[in-house]
């Protein structure tokens, strides 16, 4: 048997309800594994040993086996999976077949709670103790508001909600479940499909303007920089992208006021457009409309409301919105045209799209860039070389493209090359490790594994066949399988409600177009579960959505996009003196509050560091110092500490203060701010 028979013929085998049993044996397994290896391997954590005390143990650096063993899985995994499907065919013939809908029901229900590590009893016990606690201290009312608001009990409410309407679903049918939309709701949304535009206006649009000064800063001081003199890719650099920072001092430029509040307007705007395409991507993609809302909605509550709380927005978190990967809808529109009439200039355009997202956020392009490239060259009928180095050839030419335009349009502004490595160094540094966790030796992600795991398999067997593939479908799901390494390389749950849209999204294109294919027990299993993802997110939305309003104050909108927050007067009014006393855009400052106290007093640094939360070591100051050395500006600002706010901070502004002892001994105390010491170079007399 040659080898291409031998993969036939496995994938031949790769079908029916054992072997996708046996799929979730491997995938539970394999992470099981992972985890024992690293463990074995790594021997924990380990902490760079210059690191300032107050990032705690939080800044760690990652486990280096974890991505590339991540990555590794999607293949070993399918092959585990017949020896899972082998374990599970022995182990149920060993049930009596009354009692097997049963034991289905259980041992689903068990991994879904073992898998969202609530299972254990101190975990269980945990919660209610707390929940009691809150009874006996503040009473019930206030119990119910921590069950329905706090992010982790939501999480346990939800996830034990939907397999709870896993198990009554399929353990008591008694008929095939509906899986259709009723053809009277569908034929209305149809009609009214753009009545969801206004409403997810409303959804997104907050009123007050939520702002973050931290996960901001990453965003905003580079613009600030760009926007006062200091070009990206020369003086400044960013940790999120390229195109992106362009785009936003594009929009401060010349739309919008360079403010907090208007940056998260900016984001949901994007957030907006993004849900938009999104409705028209299922529109076109999916046949049902009232599919297609459900979906978009499902996807906001994801994005948006699992961060609301009564303290907490999800535009808290520029990084972790919309912003950051919209280029992942124009790229699937375009594999989608091009799965449809198998038109080059399409598959051209996702490429394009590809490209541009590599350059807008370097993670979101690699994932988009993967997809493409994967979904067109399995979807083409040209021989597999031809098909290969046409395509990666374009999207090369494409990215190189994208590369030479912004190297030429700098050269032509700022007149040299810019440092493409200052930005790669940004991102290195930041990849070191901070506050990431081990991946779990059981999680909610090996969920999203496992459906991407079965798409593929499922569209490999096709290809392997001589049957059509659903370009679009293997798009996103290469494309999920692929941004969960931002996951894996933190592996904490705020990163996980992140990346599991595309999740929604797959789940909705097999319930569409795959679920009703089936027959018997699989039919049931599928549909029970459609009805358990339903069900979460539909208590997603009832709980979360009260609480999101009840967070807004409509009343008070222009106030808030005008606002300075009163915490914020006293960096304030030292800004208006350092604006007043130094002419010119440039100030040299070591706060850790920089990046506000800049922003306010229209100025720049002048030591290379836009954001103090960077300087991560003492050798980090000593750089500055030694910039101080080289250049001798007239005066040196350096924070006292005074306006910190919490007990990080305090520790912080005791660590950037060892930046006195380096200051050259030129500098002399010359003023006092509120929040700040001046010191100013004194000449050296010169000696006759």
């Amino acid at each position: 048997m040659s080898p291409r028979q031998l993969v036939v013929a496995l994938f031949n085998r790769s079908r029916g309800a054992y072997f996708f049993g046996g799929l979730v044996v491997a995938v539970v397994g394999y992470f099981a594994g992972a985890r024992l290896l690293q463990d074995y391997l790594y021997r924990g954590f380990r902490r760079p040993p210059t690191l300032f005390a107050s990032f705690g143990p939080g800044f760690l650096h990652p486990e280096p086996y974890e991505i590339p063993l991540y990555l590794a899985g999607y293949l070993a995994i399918p092959i585990l999976a017949f020896v899972g499907k082998w374990v599970l065919e022995r182990c149920v013939a060993a049930v009596p077949r009354s009692a097997r809908r049963w034991v289905v029901v259980a041992g689903a229900v068990l991994v879904v709670f073992t898998l969202a590590r609530v299972a254990p009893v101190g975990k269980l016990a945990g919660f209610f103790s707390t929940a009691l606690g809150y009874v006996q201290a503040r009473g019930f009312s206030r119990a119910l508001w921590l069950l329905t608001t706090k992010r982790l009990f939501v999480s346990v409410a939800l996830v034990g909600g939907a397999a709870l309407v896993f198990a009554a679903a399929y353990a008591f049918s008694r008929r095939p479940l509906p899986v259709r939309v009723p053809p009277f709701v569908d034929r209305a949304f149809a009609r009214g499909w753009w009545l969801l535009l206004p409403l997810l206006a409303l959804l997104v649009w907050h009123p007050n303007f939520p702002v973050d000064y931290h996960h901001y800063n990453y965003f905003l001081s580079p613009v600030n920089d760009q926007l006062h003199g200091k070009a990206l890719l020369y003086e400044t650099s960013s940790l999120y992208g390229v195109l992106n920072h362009y785009a936003i001092s594009a929009v401060f430029r010349w739309v919008l006021p360079f403010t907090y509040p208007a940056f998260s307007l900016l984001l949901a705007i994007v957030f907006f457009g993004f849900l938009a395409g999104l409705f028209a991507m299922l529109r076109r993609s999916l046949t049902s409309s009232a599919l297609a809302a459900v979906t978009t909605l499902a996807v906001f509550a994801l994005l948006l409301l699992f961060q609301t709380s009564p303290t907490r927005s999800a535009y808290l978190f520029p990084a972790m919105t919309p912003f950051r990967f919209w280029l992942v809808v124009p790229a699937w529109w375009c594999v989608q045209s091009f799965a449809r009439h198998s038109r080059w200039a399409s598959a051209r355009s996702a490429l394009a799209w590809a490209a541009l997202a590599l350059f807008w956020n370097l993670d979101t392009g690699l994932a988009v860039g993967g997809a493409v490239l994967i979904s067109l060259a399995a979807s083409s009928s040209a021989p597999l070389l031809s098909r290969v180095r046409r395509l990666g050839g374009t999207y090369l030419a494409f990215a190189a493209a994208v590369f030479g335009m912004i190297t030429l349009a700098n050269i032509v502004i700022v007149g040299a090359p810019p440092d493409w490595l200052h930005y790669l160094r940004e991102l290195r540094q930041v990849t070191q490790g901070y506050f990431v966790s081990p991946l779990p030796m059981f999680g909610l992600f090996q969920v999203l594994v496992f459906t991407y795991l079965a798409v593929l398999i499922a569209q490999a067997r096709r290809l392997l066949s001589g049957m059509p593939l659903d370009g679009p479908l293997l798009f996103i799901a290469v494309y999920g399988a692929l941004s969960m390494v931002y996951y894996i390389g933190e592996s904490t749950w705020q990163q996980l409600y992140f990346v599991a849209w595309p999740w929604v999204v797959v789940i909705a294109v097999l319930v569409d177009r795959y679920l009703p294919q089936l027959a018997g027990s699989s039919r049931r299993l599928a549909a029970a579960g459609t009805y358990a993802v339903a069900a979460f997110f539909l208590g997603l939305i009832l709980v979360k959505l009260p609480v999101e309003f009840g967070n807004r104050d409509y009343a008070a909108a222009a106030a808030s996009f005008r606002r300075i927050p009163a915490n914020e007067e006293v960096l304030s009014r030292d800004a208006e003196i350092i604006a007043r006393e130094f002419a010119g855009s440039r100030v040299a400052l070591v706060h850790i509050n920089d990046s506000k106290l800049l922003y306010y007093a229209g100025k720049v640094n002048a030591l290379p560091v836009y954001y103090s939360f960077n300087l991560y070591t003492p050798a980090d100051l000593r750089v500055l110092a030694d910039v101080l050395i080289r250049q001798q500006p007239e005066a040196v600002l350096v924070g006292n500490g005074r306006d910190a706010f919490d007990e990080f901070q305090r520790q912080r502004a005791n660590e950037l203060n060892l930046f006195r002892t380096m200051l050259p001994s030129a500098y002399v105390l010359s003023e006092q701010l509120e929040t700040l010491d001046i010191y100013r170079l004194v000449p050296v007399p010169s000696v006759e």
